[in-house]
């Protein structure tokens, strides 16, 4: 949403919303909103997890998780293979999130892998369940 805002045309309002759970100065959510000429847009994303018991963690990060970040645990969970099964030393981690300009791909996973520098394109397949069926 942060992206979507920067982009949008002059007098865009971008607005984050802290919302609490209890006592603490750490919101439990923040409602992002982007309000302009084109109409209103708003989504709320978990920021804590400590109410969440262990069980059902994965669940709920994974459920409020962007995209990028998606992206990122794919490229760490690459990395762990690499170097659990193929003693790869890693060299350079992540890109998730970075933006794509005139057909420019940046690296996911850098590593030497048998004495070798290896360059590694990691794709991550998820669908949130927020995503609309069919989308």
């Amino acid at each position: 949403m942060e992206t979507r805002a920067l982009s949008a045309p002059d007098g865009t309002l971008f607005a984050a919303l802290p919302i609490y759970a209890d006592e603490s100065t750490l919101p439990a959510f923040v409602q992002l909103s982007i309000v302009g000429s084109q109409g209103c847009e708003s989504e709320v994303f978990r920021n804590r997890f400590d109410d969440v018991e262990d069980e059902g963690r994965l669940d709920a990060e994974l459920d409020g998780a962007t995209d990028a970040q998606l992206g990122a645990l794919g490229e760490e969970a690459a990395a762990a293979l690499l170097e659990e099964n193929f003693e790869a030393i890693i060299v350079a981690l992540g890109d998730a999130g970075m933006p794509r300009d005139e057909g420019r791909q940046d690296l996911d996973v850098v590593a030497i892998v048998d004495g070798e520098l290896v360059a590694f394109e990691v794709k991550t397949l998820y669908r949130s369940r927020r995503a609309e069926p069919g989308a």
